[in-house]
């Protein structure tokens, strides 16, 4: 008998459990890694803050927020969390809904990944339902994972992952290498030698997210690393990070991790 590890290797928050489904609210710690691991039952991970990537195989997947990955049951898998950590919702399928569902075994036979604010509107919803907790909680909550299930399937279908072209990855390599100097989506075209509207294109399909929220992300997690390993001012700390100013900041970094510098900072010493 395989081994399978819980559904989460970190920090479980809250549990609902109705119509064959297992809802789970997590965080992971900054910099956390996780080798190689499955879990007993297909399941579906809604990124709601922070970002971390997953690795199947040959193929890895950059979560960010509002991303959405299905994998099937026993999938091997292996997980590094960035500087902000990660807070996700995670939605088990049992195996007796499959079994009452002719479609649902095929529909979780592959990995697939998604981020649309389509799918993402059925989160917040669901997520809703875990601060309301009232008697018709449970319900609401099977319906609208039952609709995230069969948008997502069929948000999904018929996509096939192009090869990632070289230039790409020079552009990526170049935003990480400039991420807090002020750049536009044209300097980083012209570095790679192509055209902006194509990098936009081919950026948001390969790494699923736009080249100014990935160049976010970076800033957040230097920001978030500066944070907890230095006592550095705000103002410093926001300047070298490429933020426009102190206030500007703290708006982004409450609003990507859930808590300001201040607070994050008193947490995590």
């Amino acid at each position: 008998m395989p081994k399978f590890s819980p559904i989460t290797l970190g920090k479980r928050l809250t549990k609902i459990e109705t119509g064959g489904f297992v809802l789970t609210e997590t965080k992971h710690r900054p910099n956390l890694q996780l080798n190689p691991h499955s879990h007993r039952n297909a399941n579906l991970v809604c990124v709601l803050r922070g970002s971390f990537v997953e690795i199947i195989g040959r193929r890895q997947f950059e979560c960010t927020a509002h991303s959405l990955l299905l994998k099937p049951a026993g999938e091997t898998h292996s997980n590094l969390y960035h500087r902000t950590g990660a807070h996700c919702l995670i939605i088990e399928i049992l195996p007796e809904l499959m079994s009452e569902n002719r479609n649902l075994p095929e529909i979780l036979r592959d990995v697939k990944f998604l981020q649309t604010v389509e799918s993402f509107d059925i989160i917040r919803r669901i997520y809703r339902e875990f601060g309301i907790a009232d008697d018709l909680s449970e319900m609401s909550v099977e319906g609208l994972a039952l609709e995230l299930l069969t948008q997502f399937t069929r948000q999904t279908e018929k996509k096939v992952e192009p090869v990632k072209p070289l230039w790409l990855a020079h552009a990526r390599d170049y935003i990480h290498a400039n991420f807090n100097e002020q750049m536009s989506l044209t300097s980083v075209a012209e570095a790679v030698g192509i055209h902006a509207s194509h990098l936009a294109r081919v950026f948001r399909r390969k790494y699923h997210c736009s080249v100014g929220d990935y160049i976010r992300r970076l800033r957040l997690e230097f920001a978030a690393d500066q944070l907890v390993k230095t006592d550095r001012p705000l103002a410093e700390i926001s300047a070298q990070a490429g933020f426009y100013d102190q206030s500007h900041f703290t708006r982004e970094f409450k609003l990507h991790v859930g808590v300001t510098p201040t607070e994050y900072r008193s947490d995590k010493n």
